[in-house]
């Protein structure tokens, strides 16, 4: 045991903790109630809240900031762009934005939210650009706006 883990016990169960947390597919938590032990499995919120309770607590022990606060889950960015959870997910991968693991959890910093829409919108943007000029092809779209039904134009 190196001098500092001698002098911080707590820091070194912490890390410890969150090392086992990361690591091992069950934790249980181990108790007395009267005369017996009782061992109950830990659900995997509680997992998750603990790991990025201890991650935080590792790197404040150590000096280093984090802006855990300012992360944002996968159902936070979500909620912010209108799609569902698995196709946030399924963008980070695509366009190769980079994220923060919290055991199996990701995290996005604000940044990477804002260039996940800028890349959502560009690609819905080319999208609309490839059934425009198809519809165009089959004499299905009027470059008119006037002459298309769907566009509304008050001064008609």
């Amino acid at each position: 045991m190196s001098d500092s883990e001698q002098s911080d016990p707590a820091g070194q169960s912490t890390r410890e903790l969150a090392a086992l947390l990361a690591t091992s597919p069950e934790i249980n938590v181990v108790g007395q109630v009267g005369t017996e032990r009782v061992s109950v499995p830990l659900p995997e919120a509680l997992r998750a809240a603990l790991q990025e309770l201890l991650t935080q607590t590792v790197a404040q022990r150590s000096g280093t900031r984090t802006s855990a606060r300012r992360q944002l889950t996968t159902q936070q960015a979500a909620d912010a762009l209108g799609v569902s959870r698995p196709t946030v997910i399924s963008l980070l991968d695509e366009f190769e934005i980079p994220f923060l693991l919290v055991g199996r959890h990701r995290r996005l910093e604000p940044e990477q939210l804002a260039l996940l829409r800028t890349r959502l919108r560009e690609k819905r943007s080319r999208q609309l650009g490839v059934m425009r000029e198809l519809s165009r092809q089959i004499g299905e779209y009027e470059a008119n706006p006037e002459d298309n039904p769907l566009v509304h134009n008050s001064a008609r």
